[in-house]
């Protein structure tokens, strides 16, 4: 008869939970940041980081981050998109020259795992997404410009919030 012993550490409940501001604006054309962080903890490292995207008709992994070093998966986000990298606990998604095309659900999920004697394990798996939406603000806020330039906003709503307003779009050709 065999007997296996299994240990085990409950890691504090803030560093496991992502966090990040229910909604936030930007500029089309412009940047924004889509806030994503954690607590660090002691002797618990990040794993993976992947930043992902659901469009009206498509969806992928923008970003991913592991030992290897740092990718960006779709094209349609290179040289548009970075992560912090000296900033422990700061996993936020960067975006430069926003597109209409950028709007959609985005998650940011986080493993990490635990530093020790023992080969470390994934400790924990956390997922927080914001919902970004883009639009010319001329359809929205009549007469607003910026220098010459349509201008758009840029909300990021938390998939947690219990309702979602959402603008009608103008279709194709009207703006």
């Amino acid at each position: 008869m065999f007997f296996y012993k299994f240990s085990f550490s409950i890691l504090p409940a803030a560093f496991l939970d992502l966090t990040g501001p229910s909604e936030i604006k930007g500029v089309w054309k412009g940047s924004t940041t889509l806030p994503c962080a954690y607590v660090p903890v002691e002797d618990v490292v990040q794993q993976t980081l992947r930043w992902t995207v659901v469009h009206d008709q498509s969806s992928g992994t923008v970003f991913w981050r592991d030992a290897s070093g740092d990718h960006v998966l779709l094209s349609e986000y290179r040289g548009r998109v970075s992560v912090p990298k000296d900033t422990p606990g700061n996993v936020s998604l960067h975006i430069l020259n926003l597109e209409i095309s950028d709007r959609g659900t985005y998650a940011c999920q986080v493993t990490w795992r635990t530093l020790g004697r023992r080969a470390g394990g994934i400790c924990g798996l956390s997922t927080v997404g914001p919902w970004l939406h883009l639009y010319p603000p001329a359809q929205c806020f009549p007469g607003t410009r910026t220098r010459g330039a349509v201008a758009g906003l840029l909300h990021c709503f938390s998939l947690t919030t219990p309702h979602r307003h959402v603008p009608h779009l103008p279709g194709p050709g009207q703006w």
